[in-house]
């Protein structure tokens, strides 16, 4: 029993990382989203060895009425069939 125990549990490698930015101003394709004033903002993503990933990001914005934050969520999972082609399939 000992020696199946051994052979059927994996190791599993995940990765968590942050990201923070503070900026004069917080524009997307061209136009601004914060109305010129400055943003702060950040994101944690998580990834595992499988092709698995999650994560959010989050900035101050106010280009619409009464917005006062942006909030993006997404996941996903990815990897690579041979050298030349990969895949990666997601919601945001």
């Amino acid at each position: 029993a000992l020696a199946l125990t051994g052979m059927a549990s994996t190791t599993a490698f995940a990765e968590v990382t942050a990201n923070a930015a503070a900026t004069s101003n917080y524009l997307w394709r061209g136009q601004e989203q914060t109305g010129g004033d400055a943003a702060v903002s950040g994101g944690i993503d998580y990834a595992n060895e499988s092709g698995f990933y999650a994560g959010t990001w989050a900035s101050n914005a106010s280009w619409a009425d009464e917005m006062t934050y942006e909030l993006d969520l997404y996941a996903g999972f990815g990897g690579a069939i041979n050298e030349n082609v990969s895949y990666d399939v997601g919601y945001i």
